[in-house]
C-alpha cells in the first residue's frame, strides 16, 4: 500500500510511526487484508491495548487517506465494517503494578543498558513526559539554573506546561547525542523518531524479562510521586493531566501489593 510504503520512508507523525511498525512487522510481505488481521492479532498480545487500538485507526485512516474521494458509499461501509470485525482489548484504565516499574528494575537497566538508552530512560522518568514530548524538546526551551534545568514541553492540546530534569541529566543528553536543536537529535539533525525511542526501551526491557514500554515510565513517576505524599493536584498538573480526577482515575484505586497479598501463601 503506497500510504504505509511513504510513511515508512519519512515517519513525523504518530500515524506514520504506526504505519512504520507495520511496514517492519510485513518484513517485505504483500500488503493484505490478512496482514493486517494478523498484524493487528499481534499487536494485541505483544503490545499495550491502546496502542494497539491506535494501530488499528492508523491502518484505516491510510486506506481512507489513499483512497480519497474515489471511495464510494458502499467501498465506505465495508471498510468500516472490516475493522469492526477485527477486535482489540479494551485498555485497563487502572495502573497496577504489572504497569509499574520498580526502582530495582530501572537499576538495573541503567546498568546493563548502552548510555543513550540509559539517558533516554533518564529523561522520561525525571520529567514524567510522554514520549513524544520529550523527543520534540527543543534546546531552546531548556534552562538550567542552580542545577535544575526546566523544559518547557508542549502536551496535548497544544498546551505548555513545564517539566524537570537534573542538570547533569540534560547536559550528559546533550553530550551524547551531539544536540544542537533537539535535546534528543538524530545524526540528520532531526528528533529521534517514537519508534526509535520504542525500540530502544523494548531491547532494554528484555534485560528483565518484561516488555517496556515509555508510557510505563510516566506510569511510574506519577505512582512514586503519589506514594511520596505530593499533593494531587501538583501530580497532575505535572503531567499535564486536564484535572486532577483523570489522575485520581488511573493511580488513586487503592489496590494493596501484590507481594503483601501473596505472603506467606505456601
Amino acid at each position: 500500500m503506497q500510504a504505509v510504503t511513504e510513511a515508512n520512508e519519512q515517519a513525523s507523525t504518530p500515524m506514520d510511526y504506526d504505519l512504520q511498525a507495520f511496514t517492519t512487522w510485513l518484513d517485505g510481505r504483500q500488503f493484505r487484508k490478512e496482514e493486517i488481521v494478523k498484524f493487528l492479532d499481534w499487536a494485541s498480545k505483544n503490545r499495550s491495548a491502546s496502542t494497539a487500538a491506535r494501530y488499528k485507526a492508523s491502518i484505516k485512516a491510510a486506506i481512507r487517506k489513499q483512497q480519497g474521494f474515489k471511495m464510494t458509499y458502499g467501498a465506505n461501509f465495508l471498510l468500516d465494517d472490516f475493522f469492526r470485525e477485527i477486535k482489540i482489548p479494551k485498555p485497563e484504565a487502572r495502573i497496577t503494578e504489572a504497569k509499574l516499574l520498580s526502582e530495582d528494575e530501572r537499576r538495573i537497566i541503567r546498568k546493563s543498558s548502552g548510555e543513550k538508552t540509559k539517558m533516554l530512560l533518564q529523561a522520561l522518568y525525571e520529567s514524567g513526559a510522554r514520549v513524544s514530548e520529550i523527543i520534540n524538546l527543543k534546546i531552546s526551551e531548556c534552562e538550567t539554573i542552580r542545577g535544575i534545568t526546566y523544559c518547557n514541553i508542549l502536551g496535548k492540546g497544544k498546551k505548555r506546561r513545564t517539566v524537570y530534569l537534573k542538570g547533569r541529566t540534560y547536559q550528559k543528553i546533550r553530550r551524547l547525542y551531539a544536540s544542537k536543536v533537539y535535546l534528543f537529535e538524530s545524526q540528520s539533525g532531526k528528533p529521534i523518531s517514537r519508534y526509535t525511542a520504542h525500540t530502544l526501551l523494548c531491547r532494554a526491557g528484555k534485560k528483565i524479562g518484561r516488555r517496556l514500554h515509555p508510557h510505563m515510565i510516566r506510569h511510574s513517576r506519577a505512582t512514586d510521586l503519589l506514594n511520596k505524599g505530593e499533593p494531587l493536584p501538583s501530580v497532575a498538573a505535572y503531567l499535564g493531566h486536564s484535572s486532577p480526577e483523570i489522575t485520581a482515575r488511573f493511580y488513586l484505586h487503592g489496590l494493596p501489593k501484590a507481594s503483601n497479598i501473596l505472603r506467606n501463601v505456601d
